[in-house]
């Protein structure tokens, strides 16, 4: 499956490792290519395999191509600077807006802190909100992008994709419940 899928994708060779862990039913890739350089590996859980029909599995590896495809590894390690220079940049600015907002109402010593701690503690919660779901948007995008390059690069079937998340999704959400069950 996956040197059909690379051959399709016009690239001769990707690092894939298996990973032996019961019940491990999930894929994922690591590294990135920039500049020539390229250290990206898939990741396959070696019981995913048993979980899935064989289109679904081949739906499962395209899906990971199109991360490699899409460059999103590399993506992400910008987003995650940019969340941080977003976090110190939302911190400077609630302590200046609590510092104009506690000038401008409070002239009762006793009132001001109570007015700067509010001001800050909700510009705060508001700017991580903002760059949260901020982040989440980039995520989900990528996601969406991966099942693109699968479905119109490879031919992958929609369905296919849609079962293997299915049943993937279903096996985390009853091993959930038997841990919630057990605890």
């Amino acid at each position: 499956i996956m040197q059909k899928r690379l051959a399709q994708a016009g690239w001769n060779s990707c690092r894939l490792r298996g990973i032996d862990i019961p019940d491990f039913n999930n894929a994922f890739v690591v590294g990135f290519k920039w500049f020539g350089f390229s250290n990206q590996t898939m990741f396959i859980g070696r019981s995913l395999r048993e979980l899935l029909t064989k289109d679904e599995f081949d739906a499962v590896i395209s899906h990971e191509l199109g991360h490699m495809a899409n460059g999103h590894l590399l993506k992400r390690i910008t987003y995650a600077f940019l969340l941080v220079v977003g976090l110190v940049v939302s911190i400077v600015t609630s302590l200046t807006l609590s510092i104009m907002i506690t000038l401008a109402i409070s002239n009762d010593p006793h009132k001001t802190t109570v007015v700067f701690s509010f001001s800050l503690l909700v510009t705060l919660v508001a700017s991580y909100l903002a760059l949260v779901s901020w982040l989440f948007r980039k995520y989900r995008n990528q996601e969406h992008e991966a099942d693109a390059f699968a479905v119109m690069k490879l031919g992958i079937r929609i369905e296919d994709l849609e079962n293997s998340l299915r049943k993937v999704t279903k096996k985390f959400s009853d091993e959930a419940r038997r841990r919630a069950g057990w605890n």
